[in-house]
């Protein structure tokens, strides 16, 4: 669990915690040439994060109304939070049959609120972009950016040959506060584990 910097033009601008984790991770080279700025992400990429991003929303902004609820009438306020439940229960599921559809897999990364590194079984070269979709476990949150490859290594490991290191550009803000909660509860369950 190291910090990282995320700089921009030489000028530390924030700094991120760093875990080792096992996420649902895809990914895509991009052709630069066509799609220079802005998205270039498949609408079902796009649809799946509204999903996720939708979802969590409506619960924000039931909080305060379930508050009330829960004085006034227990019972419905229970039936409530069920119903939530259920619901949540079915977009996770909507959410790993649309991953498994498009040929995801769970891998070992190491990720922060700045890049992640994965192995993979291409050769990446400086500066590649990437477009890169992630499903964060703790939170059912799917995450869609692009990424700059910053290195390329060999392993050992012949099912996946190399070890890819990517920054995440055009990263939304709430994008990132999410990978930051993540990293943050998956440290904390890390720690808990390890005692």
């Amino acid at each position: 669990m190291n910090k990282e910097a995320e700089t921009k033009g030489g000028r530390e601008q924030r700094r991120y915690f760093r875990i080792d984790d096992e996420i649902s991770l895809g990914y895509r080279k991009l052709d630069p040439s066509r799609s220079p700025r802005g998205t270039a992400f498949s609408p079902d990429l796009l649809e799946n994060h509204s999903l996720s991003s939708s979802l969590d929303l409506l619960t924000e902004e039931a909080k305060p109304s379930l508050r009330k609820l829960e004085r006034s009438n227990p019972d419905a306020a229970e039936c409530c939070k069920i119903l939530e439940t259920k619901i949540s229960l079915l977009a996770r599921m909507l959410v790993r049959q649309e991953l498994r559809r498009d040929g995801q897999k769970e891998r070992k990364v190491n990720l922060s609120a700045a890049g992640v590194a994965f192995a993979c079984e291409e050769e990446f070269q400086p500066g590649d972009l990437l477009e890169l979709k992630m499903l964060l476990p703790s939170t059912m949150t799917v995450i869609v950016t692009k990424g700059k490859v910053v290195h390329c290594t060999e392993n050992d490991d012949p099912a996946h040959p190399y070890t890819v290191a990517v920054d995440y550009r055009d990263l939304k803000k709430e994008d990132r506060e999410a990978l930051v909660k993540h990293v943050v509860k998956r440290q904390l369950q890390q720690v808990q584990d390890y005692q």
